[in-house]
């Protein structure tokens, strides 16, 4: 099982590779035509409709994945419920969605914009209903390239709108006929596997709906903990401010990328690892602990070197330039503004890569109320820190709140996994990646080369380093 597992993290991190260099571009283009209050504006209206599909989801993905790895489900049934709750669910927020939007305190090209993006929800929201089934099985490969493809035609409609000089709305437009064409493709491949109609059984659709709600409201609880920073920010702040928060914050995501596939993929193991009742368990956390420390540690110390030259080459020289802010700790400091929100973000997403393993682990083991509790405390203190630092370091104490709060996230769940399911991570995994990453940094930093060259020298060096201090980026063998 393993091997299915490591195939298809292999193949989806080819697809995503792909989309995560199409979404470079994408920002890239965006940040140079759009400017910094324009791509605030995109930034605002795509984490609104990032909440609103959450909420559509409520948990039922998670759900549908877990109930479809059972050896004993049956698959046309519940993925027939499960298709119809998830195009209820979708069409609810959208009605919703559509009266609450004329009360926001956005101009028409934001609101303009999310009306647009409403139909990009719904066709994510249901693609997700198949999705399912391709996690389940291992065949992830279909879901990557329906989403390849999808995220490909944005971005040559986003291109040709750009050129144009469409602007904002003919952008949002491309995302969403790249939405429709993911979900086209995901219904043809799933046929392969099963049949999906729509279909209603009362105890199927009630087993998945309960089953999903304490998920789905972690779900929610953790998309306004990671989303009402950027909200809050272009409430208080002009859309200048927000559009370098949501640049960094966005590049800070791609990176996450390949943590965040391998855990959606290891997830059905451990549900199974978890019934079985075994030592399969502890080896699976070993291996999927050091496989995200192994990426999480380096990209850490890397890109605290590299942040000012990544951003320039992303964003452009003129996008989030040199500024005089008002540093925590620090005062009125010269600070590259998008270089430095970009070095704190990344601090957090480091601890939110130990912390979504956490996360995983948890929910293949029903412990989703446990994860909830959290949420309850994490959210109200994450908008109280944004309360207080936004007024008076915008950007940076946005990404400052965002640090502290993940923190405390990690040390939870980290004690919570180890006395609900006994699992602790090995000090080793970390120790070796951390020896590695040393020469890395050094060599990257002594270095005047361009920042391309820097990183492929650095990725050279450190895995040259792993090797030789015996650690592994892949998942070690049974008993390493």
């Amino acid at each position: 099982m393993i091997d299915r597992v490591t195939y298809n993290t292999a193949v989806q991190f080819m697809g995503k590779a792909i989309v995560g260099l199409s979404g470079l571009v994408l920002l890239s283009l965006l940040t140079r035509n759009l400017g910094e209050s324009g791509y605030g504006a995109y930034a605002t209206v795509f984490t609104w409709l990032i909440m609103l599909k959450v909420f559509a989801d409520l948990g039922l993905y998670m759900t549908g994945v877990r109930e479809l790895s059972r050896t004993s489900a049956d698959q046309t049934e519940i993925a027939g419920n499960l298709l119809l709750l998830k195009l209820i669910s979708g069409l609810l927020v959208i009605i919703i969605s559509v009266i609450v939007i004329v009360f926001m305190p956005y101009d028409q090209t934001v609101k303009a914009g999310i009306l647009i993006g409403l139909l990009s929800l719904l066709a994510l929201t249901v693609a997700d209903a198949f999705k399912t089934i391709f996690q389940a099985r291992f065949k992830m490969h279909f879901a990557v390239i329906g989403e390849t493809a999808g995220v490909l035609l944005t971005l040559i409609l986003s291109f040709a709108a750009l050129r144009m000089g469409w602007g904002l709305s003919a952008v949002i437009t491309a995302a969403a006929a790249g939405s429709v064409l993911n979900l086209l493709l995901y219904i043809r491949f799933s046929r392969r596997f099963v049949r999906v109609r729509l279909r209603f059984d009362r105890r199927v659709a009630r087993s998945l709906f309960h089953g999903a709600l304490p998920l789905g409201l972690s779900g929610i609880m953790a998309v306004i903990y990671f989303r009402v920073d950027l909200l809050m920010l272009s409430w208080m702040k002009p859309l200048d401010d927000v559009g370098i928060y949501g640049a960094a914050y966005q590049v800070v995501e791609i990176s996450a990328v390949v943590p965040a596939l391998f855990l959606g993929t290891i997830f059905p193991l451990f549900t199974r690892a978890i019934e079985a009742c075994d030592n399969t368990l502890t080896q699976l956390y070993d291996r999927a602990f050091s496989f995200i420390t192994s990426l999480a540690v380096p990209m850490l110390f890397g890109g605290l070197i590299l942040a000012d030259s990544l951003m320039i080459l992303i964003t452009g020289q003129d996008f989030g330039i040199e500024r005089i802010l008002d540093v925590p700790l620090l005062g009125m400091v010269d600070v590259d503004a998008i270089g430095t929100t970009f070095r704190i973000l990344l601090v957090a997403m480091m601890l939110m890569f130990w912390g979504q393993l956490n996360g995983h682990l948890m929910i293949a083991g029903n412990m989703q109320k446990k994860l909830l509790k959290i949420y309850f405390v994490l959210v109200p203190a994450n908008i109280l820190l944004n309360l207080v630092l936004i007024p008076r370091y915008s950007y940076l104490g946005a990404a400052m709140a965002t640090l502290i709060t993940e923190v405390v996230a990690l040390a939870y769940t980290t004690v919570v996994v180890a006395q609900g399911l006994g699992q602790l991570p090995r000090a080793k995994r970390l120790i070796q990646a951390v020896v590695a990453s040393i020469p890395m940094a050094v060599l990257v930093w002594w270095l005047d080369l361009h920042v391309v060259v820097l990183i492929v020298f650095g990725a050279a060096c450190y895995f040259l380093v792993l090797r030789l201090v015996g650690g592994t980026v892949g998942m070690p063998r049974h008993g390493a």
